[in-house]
């Protein structure tokens, strides 16, 4: 009968309805859950990028204390090169005291003996 027709036409219409509603849901659900992640995987990559930059900055600074550490280190060699280079220079000094008393001891000889 047209009534009974008419019945489950309203009835196959409400299960899609139904079926079409719940479809509408998950789909909201799945583009939710997506966008969920999308959002997690920035703030990921922010916390990356930052803890790189931050790491690449730590890198840097602790070259530079290297370099400065370095730079010091030759400046202190060179400080005690020039310490050793003054010992060096007062021996060698000393060393030629007595020699330049004898050859101008000499030099009085040779011209005492002139005369």
């Amino acid at each position: 009968s047209l009534e009974q027709r008419l019945m489950q036409a309203v009835h196959d219409l409400t299960v899609r309805e139904t079926e079409f509603k719940e479809k509408l849901e998950e789909d909201e659900r799945f583009e939710e859950e997506v966008e969920r992640k999308e959002h997690q995987t920035q703030e990921e990559q922010f916390r990356t990028r930052a803890f790189l930059e931050a790491r690449e900055g730590k890198m840097r600074k602790l070259e530079e204390e290297i370099a400065r550490l370095r730079d010091g280190e030759e400046i202190s060699n060179m400080m005690t090169q020039l310490s050793d280079a003054n010992l060096k220079i007062h021996e060698l000094e000393n060393e030629l005291g007595p020699l330049r008393k004898a050859q101008e001891g000499e030099k009085k000889e040779v011209e005492d003996l002139k005369q």
